[in-house]
């Protein structure tokens, strides 16, 4: 029939052009079958889907599955990109996924170790909160030392915690607050560093 030509052709314009999309009529954009197609050509081509598949986990999962970038994840629904397993499947995909993400799990102590095993760039975009919790922060260097690259500005000026940081991320020292980049503390305890960390991150 007419509209099962019209979703043929509009298959074929998606297929040699996926941001086609932008133009479809409103059916087709809420169509799985075509959004799939266009999104595993270009995952940016996600943007003129339907609200309805935004927010479609099921679907949003699947098409995760071929993205390669972050089209699929920055274009979801708010509540999708507050949600643990699809936020984890787009990180995996792209550490730089995190930055969509829903401010609940920037805030999520338990999220966020998970997702530094995969990479601990993502710590950058981390609520300031956990950033500045030495507990935390410490955690996070026990997974990846140079999670601490990333540690906030009250625990870059607190010279206990920069002491324990630097017994295993000497390079710590560059990210301390002025008054205590010579200290003679912290520069003793730096000292102490067994010598392959020194040299796996020298300062």
């Amino acid at each position: 029939d007419e509209l099962a030509l019209d979703r043929s052709f509009i298959l074929d314009a998606i297929a040699a052009q996926p941001f086609a999309l932008e133009y479809a009529d409103a059916e087709f954009r809420a169509d799985k079958k075509i959004v799939s197609v266009a999104a595993a050509i270009d995952d940016d081509a996600f943007t003129f889907a339907d609200p309805a598949l935004k927010n479609d986990k099921y679907f949003v999962l699947d098409a995760l599955k071929t993205s390669t970038w972050t089209g699929i994840f920055r274009n979801a629904s708010e509540e999708l990109q507050n949600d643990k397993e699809v936020a984890m499947s787009a990180v995996k995909i792209a550490p730089i996924n995190f930055r969509f993400a829903g401010n609940s799990l920037k805030g999520d102590r338990a999220f966020i170790l998970e997702a530094l095993r995969i990479n601990q760039i993502l710590l950058g975009d981390a609520d300031e909160n956990l950033k500045n919790d030495k507990e935390f922060m410490l955690e996070a260097a026990a997974i990846d030392p140079s999670a601490l690259i990333y540690a906030g500005d009250r625990l870059r000026n607190d010279k206990e915690f920069v002491m324990e940081a630097a017994k295993v991320f000497p390079r710590i020292l560059h990210c301390a607050g002025e008054g205590l980049k010579d200290d003679k503390d912290i520069l003793r305890e730096q000292n102490k560093v067994p010598t392959d960390l020194t040299e796996l991150f020298p300062l």
